[in-house]
């Protein structure tokens, strides 16, 4: 009888300990969860057998933990058995469930169990409104899941995201395969810390960090952060660069809400105060300025929920004038909803907008990101437009910025097929997007007084060249080069078959040429992969504007005919170029052939590169590899008279594109090139940019990137 007390004693003491164990470890799992600590916290809650096999609430936190790590299937499994298991199951696994379903773009399941969630919950019940939201955008995402897909969307790779937080991406100013981001991660300056911004190993968490990341032979990868001088304890976020990347804007503060949003002009160590330069603006942070995005150096957008405007978050602009911002101004109704809008991005047009929005009127998941175009007639902006998925998704996708390539975009996304809370991702769109072609920037040359600096309170020290510090957006240009001698001793194509065309009108071209044009047909029918450069060449001494805009009209009537042959409009490109003073017709055309290796006689065709002889030798655009620095992009003539002024001004045209793109400059090697853009943007010129040309024709970063190992100057373009 005795030993039967014993052990009744002794089971009933392990009962009474197992049960302080498993509600000490309860306490503990939600300490970590209101801490978003969900790693420690599932470690907590399964290392209990009670509480992971026979808790109601022990599982239902399990399933939310896994919900939170974005492991969907563990949460869904978890989720579906409390629900068929239990007699009455917390409201909150119908909630999940529709969570869960609706990050798989399951919208119509999405939406029956959120419905089953308010069917369960009381009349007053403090969620009600936002489930009934995710029950339209659960509906939004069902009619949108139909659409065509702009794009085609892939994450960035571990190589740059992690389990931590990644997020507002801004593209290299110089460098077409550099990006800048914030993340908060692991291993960051000042180490884990509480919310007053003192160390706490156990429940704090990093603040966030400026990094930069590249193009590497595996992906996306080669992330590293910025110099201790800039990141430090505090939380810094990268905002924008201004126009050339000598001028960094960044918000620092130890909270993400309220701070500082300061600049820094990449100044030597030994030259650096303890101090950062407050941004002296519109942007106010302690009154809920957020987002900054600076266009041309002169105007910039923000995301602000200060008094005053439609509700939530608003987005507002400002303009640089007489070296002063001037008061913001809200963008209207029109953009702006009850809802947020946040992290705007302008376009290079400069009246084509994005933006993302967690309206759920429109949305289909938090925020979306949204398209709108402003109407300089009405005054207006155009109802913003869903961009749809892939680029949305049912999660936060926010910070959406276009590469200046016209076909790819970066942005930042919590969606839960991610490494981590926000993800970076990249956007590859199938057509360019014509937006990103800069306006026609009208030129002149203002007397500009000390107190008109562009951003006055980032003007670099009167020494200041590029900026040297922590390899940041940085080359060291070469002073500006003469600009290359042209010969003008003029001298035809041999291969036969090809002989230059002279006229004097644009509609002799067909006629005169047609021989020519037919035998250039059959050709690149026989040859699909083979790509014909028309250039055209302006003679004379009437306003060059005017002559090239002939010439290339000239050549997109002999590329017509071709076209009616059935050649590939990818196969033409066309260009007009400043020919001889005193020749005589007005107009020449000449033909150049690239790609030509899986020709059986290559020598048979007129081959720009090496050696190629045209109507006007040593031109540096005529050589296999040639930088130009473009000025403006136009569906009609460019009427600016300013292209009198620098050499080697060209204008080009693809058939399958509307906009003529005109250029200056000539370079062998990206230092002339970039020392030369310096020079246009001081000119007036703001939205001039590099480009390389690779045997006559525009290339695109992928052939480049093919190309690296002919041409070695290639990797100071892409930054490397």
């Amino acid at each position: 009888m005795r030993r039967f007390q014993i052990i009744f004693i002794f089971l009933t003491v392990v009962t009474t300990l197992s049960a302080q164990s498993a509600s000490e470890k309860m306490r503990q799992a939600k300490e970590f969860i209101y801490h978003a600590n969900y790693d420690n916290a599932l470690a907590v809650l399964t290392s209990s057998k009670q509480l992971s096999r026979n808790d109601k609430e022990g599982r239902f936190l399990i399933a939310v933990c896994y919900y939170q790590l974005n492991d969907l299937d563990k949460a869904l499994t978890s989720l579906t058995q409390q629900v068929e298991e239990e007699r009455s199951p917390y409201p909150e696994s119908w909630l999940y469930l529709g969570k869960i379903y609706h990050a798989q773009n399951r919208f119509d399941e999405a939406s029956r169990y959120y419905k089953l969630y308010l069917k369960t919950i009381r009349p007053d019940h403090p969620h009600r409104n936002m489930v009934r939201e995710e029950i339209r955008r659960a509906a939004n995402g069902l009619e949108l899941q139909y659409h065509e897909q702009l794009a085609v969307v892939e994450n960035l790779g571990p190589g740059v995201n992690t389990s931590g937080d990644e997020f507002a991406p801004v593209l290299s100013p110089n460098f077409v395969d550099k990006i800048y981001f914030s993340s908060i991660r692991q291993g960051n300056t000042g180490g884990a810390r509480n919310e007053h911004g003192r160390p706490d190993d156990r429940l704090g968490h990093f603040f966030s960090d400026m990094f930069s990341c590249q193009i590497t032979a595996n992906g996306w990868g080669a992330t590293t952060p910025l110099h201790y001088l800039l990141n430090s304890p505090k939380n810094e976020v990268l905002l924008d660069f201004n126009g050339d990347g000598s001028v960094l804007f960044y918000f620092k503060s130890w909270s993400l809400i309220n701070g500082d949003i300061v600049i820094d002009t990449f100044k030597t160590v030994e030259t650096r105060t303890l101090s950062s330069t407050p941004l002296q603006s519109q942007l106010n942070s302690n009154i809920g300025d957020d987002g900054l995005y600076l266009y041309n150096d002169t105007l910039m957008f923000f995301a602000s929920r200060r008094a005053g405007g439609y509700g939530g978050y608003d987005l507002y602009r400002s303009s640089l004038v007489n070296g002063r911002w001037t008061p913001a101004e809200n963008l209207g109704p029109d953009v702006n909803s009850p809802f947020d809008e946040s992290t705007p991005f302008l376009s290079r047009d400069g009246i084509t907008l994005y933006f993302s929005s967690n309206n759920s009127h429109l949305s289909i998941g938090g925020f979306d990101v949204f398209k709108s175009v402003y109407n300089g007639r009405s005054n207006r902006w155009t109802t913003p437009f869903n961009l749809g998925l892939p680029i949305n998704s049912s999660s936060d996708d926010t910070h959406f910025r276009i590469s200046r390539d016209g076909f790819s975009a970066f942005f930042a996304s919590s969606r839960k097929d991610g490494f981590g809370q926000r993800d970076l991702y990249v956007a590859y769109f199938e057509n360019f997007l014509p937006e990103m072609e800069p306006p026609q920037i009208v030129y002149y040359e203002p007397e500009i007084t000390p107190e008109q600096q562009p951003i006055s309170v980032a003007t670099p020290p009167a020494d200041f060249d590029t900026p040297t510090f922590n390899n940041e957006d940085t080359f060291q240009a070469s002073t500006i080069p003469e600009p290359p001698v042209i010969i003008t001793e003029p001298k035809v194509t041999k291969p036969a078959g090809f002989k230059a065309l002279n006229f004097n009108d644009v509609s002799e071209v067909v006629t005169q040429g047609q021989e020519t044009l037919d035998r250039t047909a059959q050709i690149l029918l026989q040859n699909p992969n083979l790509n014909l450069v028309f250039t055209a060449y302006t003679h004379g001494d009437s306003p060059l504007t005017n002559r090239l805009f002939d010439a290339i009209t000239a050549a997109e009537n002999a590329s017509k005919y071709l076209l009616n042959r059935g050649v590939s409009a990818k196969q033409i490109f066309m260009r007009a170029l400043k020919g001889n003073a005193s020749s005589n017709p007005k107009l020449g055309l000449e033909f150049g052939f690239t790609n030509t290796l899986d020709l059986s006689n290559p020598s048979a065709v007129p081959v720009i590169g090496d050696g190629y002889q045209s109507l006007v030798l040593g031109l540096t655009t005529n050589q296999a590899l040639c930088y130009k620095v473009q000025i403006a992009s136009l569906k009609g003539s460019f009427s600016n008279q300013a292209l009198n002024n620098y050499p080697n001004a060209m204008v080009e045209k693809v058939p399958d594109f509307d906009y003529y793109r005109y250029t200056l400059g000539a370079f062998t090697t990206y230092a002339e090139a970039y020392a030369f853009r310096r020079q246009i943007l001081s000119a007036g010129f703001s939205g001039a940019y590099v480009v390389p040309y690779l045997y006559g024709r525009r290339a695109d970063k992928y052939e480049v990137k093919r190309s690296v190992g002919l041409f070695p100057d290639l990797r100071k373009y892409l930054g490397e």
